[in-house]
């Protein structure tokens, strides 16, 4: 007898669908699972550029405070030469760039600035500035520093100087501001103009500024560095002049900007260079070496007395002399740094300390941090210590 295999029964019912109810719930629960993940995301996403934004706005205020200080601490630097004219009788103009004599007179100031009488106003530039600096570059409320020096390095004597470039040349006893010709070479008989600034027009007599042994001194690219904040990185349109709400793609970044004189085109200018973004405001307060020390009350020893800021307006003739502006010896210079775009969840209700201007409550929602630093012109005030 063949056995049969034979299936126990059971009562588990086969499923053979779902109810509509069923589907709901799935759908549902799907759905918050998604929504869970899609903050998560969005959050993650928000942190991410939350972090990148204070790590942009931190990188540009270290950055911009540092390039600020590296170059104060050349300031009234001329190479070897040291024997600076008389003290101009009047302020010079830092945007001058057609007369070498001007330039020269101007090397005893080597640093000089323009304050904004509030938070809210504009310093007003010297004339030959304006056309550089009008209304539309210059960040309300910020402040306009100059810095005179000449570059580290000397020029080698092979190098063909740049057609109407600025150098200075000199040994410790004297100097002469230069622009360069073409086709003249820095050589030992030659000065950067091609021995024009003598008056003779060739180089028969052109080795004016000589070191002791008898050979032509050294020659060095000449700066003047006008430092300031502009309310645009890029303006619309191109060229340097901000011109507003369109500027940088329609969300302006103010911006650390520089004017040094060069040559342009193969004349002398002054020519504008973007340096860092984020930077919201520059204060600076000046240290100056009055007549007046522990030691006999009548000489100058190269440290500041007090700090100070110039007048609102030009000429500065109420207390920032010529005389003044050369006895700078300490720059204490304070940064305001923000970041790129706004955080639309913050508020900023923080006052930001800005040196002798007093302290700055922006408001707004953009996240901010002050830099500041305190630098001695070690050029200038090595010169007369004591």
């Amino acid at each position: 007898m063949k056995a049969h295999n034979v299936q126990p029964k059971t009562n588990i019912p086969r499923q053979c669908g779902l109810s509509l109810v069923e589907l709901m719930i799935s759908l549902t629960i799907g759905l918050l699972l998604l929504a869970g993940l899609s903050l998560l995301f969005v959050e993650s996403s928000r942190s991410h550029r939350e972090l990148s934004e204070a790590s942009k706005q931190i990188e540009n205020g270290r950055y911009a405070i540092q390039l600020l200080g590296d170059d104060l601490h050349l300031a009234g630097f001329y190479g070897r030469f040291t024997n600076l004219p008389a003290t101009p009788a009047a302020v010079p103009d830092p945007c001058e760039v057609t007369s070498v004599t001007t330039l020269y007179d101007a090397l005893p100031i080597h640093i000089q600035g323009y304050s904004a009488g509030s938070f809210t106003t504009r310093p007003v530039v010297s004339a030959l500035c304006a056309a550089y600096l009008p209304a539309a570059n210059l960040q309300p409320g910020s402040d306009v520093f100059v810095i005179r020096r000449a570059d580290t390095s000397a020029l080698a004597s092979t190098v063909m100087p740049t057609n109407n470039e600025v150098y200075i040349q000199g040994n410790v006893l004297a100097a002469e501001i230069q622009k360069g010709v073409n086709g003249f070479a820095i050589g030992t008989d030659k000065k950067a103009d091609g021995c024009q600034a003598d008056g003779t027009g060739g180089c028969g007599s052109g080795k004016t500024i000589l070191k002791k042994d008898g050979t032509a001194a050294e020659i060095r690219k000449y700066h003047v560095h006008v430092y300031f904040v502009a309310p645009c990185s890029m303006p619309a349109g191109g060229g340097n002049d901000c011109t507003g709400a369109a500027d940088d793609g329609g969300k302006p970044i103010p911006t650390l900007k520089r004017l040094d004189i060069t040559s342009v085109a193969g004349a002398t200018a002054m020519s504008m260079v973007s340096l860092v973004d984020g930077i919201e405001m520059l204060k600076v307060d000046y240290g100056i070496d009055k007549i007046s020390t522990p030691d006999d009350g009548t000489t100058v020893d190269g440290s500041p007395n007090n700090y100070v800021r110039p007048p609102r307006t030009l000429p500065m003739t109420a207390d920032m002399t010529p005389a003044d502006w050369a006895n700078i010896m300490g720059v204490n210079i304070y940064i305001l740094s923000r970041n790129p775009l706004v955080t639309a969840s913050y508020t900023d209700t923080k006052t930001y300390a800005m040196g002798l201007a007093g302290n700055y409550a922006p408001g707004g929602n953009f996240k901010r941090h002050v830099y500041s630093t305190l630098v001695r012109l070690t050029n200038p005030a090595m010169r007369r210590e004591q």
